[in-house]
């Protein structure tokens, strides 16, 4: 009984979609990592002979187990982008089932990989602020593709706008000394003075503005529906006087 407990147990992700198994993936990766970086010949024998220690160990057989190493970590690696990849599919279709239509701002990924690869300059503040939008980018991707394949269900893609986390959703004051841990958004107008969560305020300008744009769109479509009668007939009664001349 105890042993079918603990393998329901384990089989079962979490509740919060597989965070915490995808956190440990994600461990093991920078473990290796940092391990095959520092798995050195020459610093292995440096470490050996300060501590006035044999070298046990020739260099072939250290070159073999570097290898090895170097295998876990590819390994490791696959294992993580595979789970991610079925992580952001889970996540997706908790969203789905949360709401009938998504409006989700435009992120141009591929222009943002395209940079990171002509300015990269190791891993410095930009290279990680990079692959966070590339991260979003994919999850994006994944999020339009189970959306546009579930029925009933209708995807949106905002106009774009940068900045509406530092935007008043109020008044449209801008605010361009909010850091990324500040949370809460706090209108520097005066006759303003509102106060709510940046993400929600984001979230809802977003929304407006991709409203906005389908609206002008529908008005734009009934216009064109409504001028194509008239043009009709003017193309027929033009057609008459053409054949009398």
């Amino acid at each position: 009984n105890k042993r079918s407990e603990t393998k329901k147990n384990t089989d079962v992700l979490p509740p919060n979609g597989g965070r915490e198994l995808l956190f440990r993936k994600a461990e093991e990766v920078l473990k290796l990592d940092a391990a095959f970086e520092k798995k050195s010949w020459e610093k292995y024998k440096e470490v050996r002979e300060s501590a006035n220690l044999p070298v046990t160990r020739t260099r072939k057989q250290f070159l073999r187990s570097k290898k090895k190493l170097k295998q876990r970590y590819y390994k490791a690696l696959v294992s993580f982008r595979n789970y991610r990849k079925k992580f952001h599919y889970m996540l997706a279709n908790e969203i789905i089932k949360k709401c009938d239509v998504l409006v989700h701002n435009k992120l141009n990924s591929q222009r943002i990989y395209e940079e990171s690869k002509q300015t990269w300059d190791g891993p410095g503040k930009k290279a990680r602020s990079n692959a966070a939008n590339l991260a979003q980018g994919n999850f994006a991707e994944t999020l339009k593709h189970v959306i546009r394949r579930t029925p009933g269900k209708k995807y949106i893609t905002g106009g774009g706008e940068r900045g509406t986390t530092k935007t008043c959703l109020y008044c449209a004051k801008w605010n361009p000394k909010l850091k990324v841990s500040d949370k809460e958004f706090v209108c520097k107008n005066p006759k303003c003075k509102e106060e709510y969560p940046r993400d929600a305020g984001s979230c809802t300008s977003n929304m407006n503005e991709a409203a906005q744009i389908q609206h002008e769109r529908e008005k734009a479509q009934e216009q064109q529906e409504q001028e194509e009668p008239v043009q009709q007939e003017q193309a027929q009664q033009s057609q008459p006087q053409q054949e009398e001349q």
